[in-house]
């Protein structure tokens, strides 16, 4: 089941257990941190980088960790991990696809990475607070 970072993390921090992130870019990786995840029983986070999205493409990707969650049976998310582009982080809140998204501003210089997180926060806010909506 896809599901939310917050509530993954919320369960997490009350019962005292860690979340593993795995950074995918392929569906051989992918199904083996399903596969793993079901049989340990526990939560997963499914992280692509901005490389794994160059290389296998964002539809791809969403694709492989939408269809595995179909089938799993432990809480699963789908992170944009480190994202530096900010129009591929706001690429990633616009598809629907990712319940989490980091915004990674921390070559710029410190009033601007301010002002492009405030950004990407505000974006991923409204795109939360719509009916049915991820993220």
């Amino acid at each position: 089941m896809l599901t939310s970072l917050v509530s993954v993390l919320k369960k997490a921090q009350k019962g005292g257990y860690a979340v593993p992130a795995f950074n995918i870019n392929n569906l051989e990786i992918a199904q083996a941190v399903s596969a793993a995840a079901t049989t340990l029983r526990s939560p997963v986070i499914f992280a692509t980088s901005e490389g794994a999205i160059a290389y296998a493409g964002m539809d791809a990707l969403a694709g492989i960790v939408y269809a595995l969650s179909h089938t799993a049976r432990v809480p699963m998310v789908f992170h944009l991990d480190h994202g530096k582009d900010p129009a591929l982080v706001e690429r990633a809140i616009r598809s629907g696809f990712y319940t989490s998204v980091m915004i990674d501003a921390s070559a710029l210089p410190y009033k601007q990475n301010v002002r492009v997180t405030k950004k990407i926060v505000a974006l991923a806010h409204r795109r939360h607070q719509r009916p049915g909506a991820r993220l």
